[in-house]
């Protein structure tokens, strides 16, 4: 093969060229610290590099989240230990005031502290942090938490929401607590009010005073039963009973652990027998009403069972579906004496035979008396006559007992806070006198009342202080476990991004030499010539 001189030039050009560029390649990444200098020389490195990246900028909006919670957590605590000292000082007032041997004017003096320290106090609950942010506002940050009325009482304008901030992969902590649950703890005073669904008014006014004994008792039984029903019904003989059930339906297990299901009482006196209700955390008297017809309630109305139809058997009633009713009390009796129902009823239909058969229950499962007449079930005295048909078919319904007297009760107990709690005991320093018994009487239960929610409002500080602490140090935690991850991070970056300088160093020497032995190699070709031999 013949090589041209043009060719041999153009060759030894194109190899040195391409040895200074990568000899200039090794240069830049000795100079940038950096494996490549561009997306084309190492694709799936270049991607792991902006996977890592965003991962560190992560870390660092953790630690900024961090450092911003601990901050308001902080500010937290110091409001709240300076809330407690006014709180403290206004139960010694309180106690002060308690004593007997203190004149009107006296007390008068005492409410004149009492009203710097609700104000004090307002401020201290409307505290802001380094953003102008009110820390005790729940989400509502830029609204304050409590604002003064016309009429002297304080309303809270925030919400029960907490503010969480992300300090984790998947880690949140709450960033302060709300006014809401700090400051509104206050309990009033327990009621149960009628709601309505009595037909008669003095079953409706024979309700007692609720009284509590346990509180938090009651508030755990108040949110699991909701609103109560109380029934009242008469079965065979006159014999009357009474139910208790709550908003699903239920009936109310009382403090004894008696189920108020159809419980007899006697109703012989004519004013009717006072019972108490012992429920879980309180009691409550009620004066039941001897009879029902006794007070205008018709008869057939004393029990009026319903007829629930489910499944295909609809149109398997003779007529309408309905109930005749012989015997009233006498179904009343088997069904408070079952369980008590209501009463599932299956029945199934063969064509080819004409038989029905049937199947009674309780609420338990369990097998109800009844009387089978070949298409009429007899339950208590009621019936209901069933179609015969050219083919088979099954039918399913209930009978559920519907009371004639209920009565539907909620237990409320409405919730004060802390700022008018204050201000009410420093009004009633001023305005009730030790000179009359009734009020000395009334501002001994109020001043008592109120030292008691002020404990109440200490403890619920107490908690929260405590979980100020927990969530400090979970934050502490986090913040160690994100440098962990941090430096692991950083250390798989490297691994992948940075240059290794010694097999760089090694790589340039090494075309360093060949750019140089290309050089010369070159110029000992360039130099030859066949003339140089034929002279």
């Amino acid at each position: 093969m013949r090589i041209s001189t043009t060719q041999l030039y153009t060759e030894a050009t194109r190899n040195m060229l391409e040895g200074q560029s990568k000899l200039a390649d090794i240069q830049s990444k000795i100079a940038s610290g950096k494996k490549f200098t561009s997306l084309a020389e190492d694709p799936v490195g270049a991607s792991q590099v902006v996977n890592l990246k965003r991962e560190l900028a992560q870390f660092e909006v953790f630690n900024s989240n961090i450092d911003a919670t601990r901050r308001r957590l902080e500010l937290e605590e110091s409001t709240l230990d300076q809330l407690n000292i006014a709180v403290t000082r206004s139960q010694e007032l309180l106690l002060q005031a308690s004593n007997g041997t203190l004149t009107d004017a006296d007390r008068t003096s005492i409410s004149y502290e009492l009203d710097e320290l609700v104000k004090y106090a307002a401020s201290l609950m409307n505290t802001q942090d380094a953003k102008g942010e009110y820390i005790f506002a729940g989400s509502k940050g830029t609204t304050p938490a409590y604002v003064l009325n016309g009429d002297g009482t304080y309303t809270y304008q925030g919400d029960d929401t907490r503010k969480q901030i992300q300090v984790g992969s998947s880690q949140f902590l709450d960033s302060t607590d709300t006014g809401k649950y700090l400051f509104e703890s206050i309990q009033g005073d327990v009621s149960l009010t009628l709601l309505g669904g009595a037909s008669n008014p003095s079953l409706a006014s024979s309700l007692g005073e609720l009284s509590v004994t346990d509180q938090s008792e009651f508030e755990r039984f108040m949110r699991q039963t909701g609103d109560i029903r109380l029934s009242v019904t008469e079965g065979e003989l006159g014999q009357l009973y009474y139910s208790v059930r709550d908003s699903s339906n239920q009936f109310v297990t009382d403090a004894d652990g008696t189920e108020l299901a159809f419980i007899p009482y006697d109703g012989t006196n004519p004013l009717g027998l006072e019972v108490s209700l012992n429920l879980p955390g309180s009691t409550v008297p009620i004066t039941l009403p001897s009879s029902l017809t006794a007070y205008g309630v018709a008869s057939d109305d004393i029990n009026n069972p319903e007829v629930t139809i489910t499944g295909n058997g609809a149109d398997r009633f003779a007529g309408a579906p309905s109930l005749n009713e012989p015997d009233t009390e006498g179904f009343v009796d088997l069904y408070v004496n079952n369980a008590p129902g209501p009463f599932s009823v299956e029945v199934t239909y063969t064509a080819a035979t004409s038989q029905y058969a049937y199947t009674v229950v309780n609420a338990k499962g369990d097998p109800v008396p009844f009387i089978d007449s070949n298409g009429i079930i007899e339950i208590g005295g009621w019936s209901v006559q069933m179609t015969a048909g050219t083919a088979d078919y099954s039918a399913e319904f209930e009978l559920v007992l519907d009371p004639a007297e209920e009565v539907s009760l909620r237990l409320e107990q409405p919730t004060g806070n802390l700022l008018n709690a204050l201000a009410d005991s420093a009004q009633a320093l001023k305005t009730l006198s030790a000179t009359s018994n009734e009020e000395r009487l009334e501002l001994k239960e109020r001043l008592s009342s109120a030292l008691g929610n002020l404990g109440a409002v200490q403890e619920r500080f107490s908690q929260s202080v405590a979980g100020i602490g927990a969530r400090l140090n979970t934050m502490e935690s986090a913040q160690f476990s994100n440098l962990d991850f941090k430096l692991l991070t950083e250390s798989t970056l490297s691994a992948v991004e940075d240059v290794d300088y010694a097999s760089a160093a090694t790589e340039l020497a090494k075309r360093q030499l060949a750019l140089e032995a290309s050089f010369a190699s070159f110029a000992k070709i360039q130099g030859l010539s066949l003339f140089n031999y034929i002279n």
